[in-house]
């Protein structure tokens, strides 16, 4: 641009709308032209204010903490705060668009603030009007923030109720469980019912991730399991109607680890199938022993529907016996050193409550991974099933 374009522009602008001639030639001559692909950086956030930039031709973004707060356009001006209170960037700038801005320099933009007293009342204007957006439009966020916060509660409290009790006393079984999102919901859950065979089955699951995204999959999860268990609650035919479940999310690939067991009273049995999750501890009071169920298959959503038949094995079940299924956020909880949890402490744990009933040995189990933790919070949603086989009579 010449020299008299610059000027034209400036005074088309409301920074400039009031100023004298010299002062509009003195800027002009002081300000140098520089052009920007979409998406480069003008100035980093926490940068040196050195230079205000007047937006020639583009919009440039304000972005903080990576939250896009604001888009300039054509006769406006960007980073002339940190000028005037010689403070660092309290934003980046980003290009929106390939973008032309006049650079001014601080010393130059302070000089020439000297010459002309009527600049200051025009910046005081301009900034005053500018503050009196960003007032409007932090309130504006508050009040989005908390309608979102206020919609994650109630999220929060509907898929808490999408649990069982916490202790289930049924069908020769007694369970106790737990299940606690790392965020305001989580992508884990459990949940016992009764089958159509009059026996009792369990499910722990955990969609990969966690947070609302994953929270929706677990109401999708549930849904498909009461469904299915109407008409077929057998291991496999439950686990291919999760992963068709599953595949119906086109656009974003869902993988869920699962392990789902069928207790049949009187069989002395139980039937299970476990498509990529932690294997289950079983505790056998015949052989005081602990046995990890081991993993049969891949993660659902790994692969396509029809691509693998989920295998079900049959293991011994007798009164006393315990079943300890769990997540991977409870193994993989840190303590403050780094150290996780790990499943050898759940093996120890297991083998120490022999005797007890289900929930003295979740609430064991869960106070010792508290202890683990020690005042920091889990990185992952943790969920915890104790499953004790009861006498006759009990």
């Amino acid at each position: 641009m010449t020299r008299d374009e610059v000027t034209a522009f400036l005074r088309s602008t409301s920074f400039f709308a009031d100023a004298s001639d010299s002062v509009l030639a003195t800027a002009a001559s002081q300000m140098s032209t520089q052009v920007l692909p979409q998406d480069e950086t003008l100035f980093e956030e926490g940068g040196p204010g050195d230079a205000a930039y007047l937006v020639l031709e583009g919009e440039v973004a304000l972005v903080a903490d990576g939250v896009e707060l604001m888009c300039r356009g054509k006769g406006e001006m960007v980073g002339e705060f940190s000028l005037i209170d010689d403070q660092p960037r309290s934003a980046a700038a980003l290009a929106r668009s390939p973008l032309t801005v006049l650079r001014w320099d601080r010393r130059a933009f302070l000089e020439t603030l000297a010459l002309d007293p009527t600049m200051a009342q025009t910046i005081l204007r301009l900034l005053t009007r500018k503050l009196r957006d960003d007032v409007g439009r932090g309130v504006g966020m508050i009040q989005a923030q908390a309608s979102w916060r206020y919609d994650l509660e109630r999220a929060r409290e509907i898929q808490s109720g999408m649990l069982p009790a916490q202790c289930i006393r049924e069908n020769g079984l007694e369970v106790a469980g737990h299940c606690a999102p790392a965020d305001a919901v989580g992508g884990d859950f459990y949940d016992v019912m009764p089958d159509r065979g009059a026996g009792t089955a369990l499910i722990v699951a955990d969609v990969m991730g966690h947070g609302f995204y994953s929270g929706l999959f677990v109401a999708m999860a549930k849904s498909c399991l009461h469904t299915q268990a109407r008409f077929d609650p057998a291991p496999r035919a439950m686990m291919d109607a999760m992963r068709a479940t599953l595949a119906l999310s086109e656009q974003w690939p869902v993988l869920m680890s699962c392990v789902y067991l069928q207790f049949q009273p009187g069989e002395k049995r139980l039937a299970y199938a476990n498509a990529g999750h932690p294997h289950p501890l079983h505790w056998q009071q015949a052989t005081a022993s602990v046995t990890p169920l081991e993993v049969l298959d891949p993660i659902l959503g790994a692969q396509d529907v029809g691509e693998v038949e989920y295998s079900v094995r049959r293991v011994d079940w007798q009164a006393g016996d315990l079943l300890l299924l769990y997540s991977d956020g409870l193994t993989e909880a840190r303590s403050a050193s780094g150290e996780m949890f790990g499943r050898r402490r759940l093996e120890q744990a297991l083998a120490a409550a022999r005797g007890a009933d289900a929930v003295t040995v979740r609430d064991r189990v869960l106070a010792q991974v508290s202890r683990h933790l020690g005042p920091g919070a889990p990185d992952d949603d943790l969920t915890l099933v104790v499953a004790r086989a009861l006498p006759a009579d009990g």
